[in-house]
């Protein structure tokens, strides 16, 4: 773990960037396999920042975490309409989980 924090403190003094900041910088420089099974296969860091920066832009205000996991997976960020509570939302997944549930039926 000290090699991480030794990097992780020379990238701040380097970029001149604060702490939350730099994890995004180091995701998006690195490529971040989607699971062990699809190793060709990366988490688009860059499209969902400018997705999010889009829909910044358009709200005119800071988002909430919530908002940045969803808004970052809009299929049209530019011009889809973004209303809280009565607007259906076009989104883009990278990935579903889901979990399966035992039959209780015999």
């Amino acid at each position: 773990m000290a090699p991480y924090s030794l990097l992780v403190t020379r990238l701040q003094k380097a970029l001149g960037v604060r702490r939350y900041r730099v994890a995004s910088v180091l995701c998006q420089r690195a490529k971040m396999a989607m699971s062990y099974f699809e190793a060709n296969e990366y988490i688009h860091y860059e499209l969902l920042e400018k997705n999010i920066n889009i829909v910044r832009k358009r709200l005119n205000r800071p988002l909430i975490l919530l908002e940045k996991i969803v808004y970052g997976h809009l299929d049209d960020p530019a011009s889809q309409e973004v209303e809280q509570g009565k607007t259906y939302l076009w989104l883009r997944l990278d990935r579903v989980a889901m979990a399966a549930v035992p039959s209780t039926i015999q």
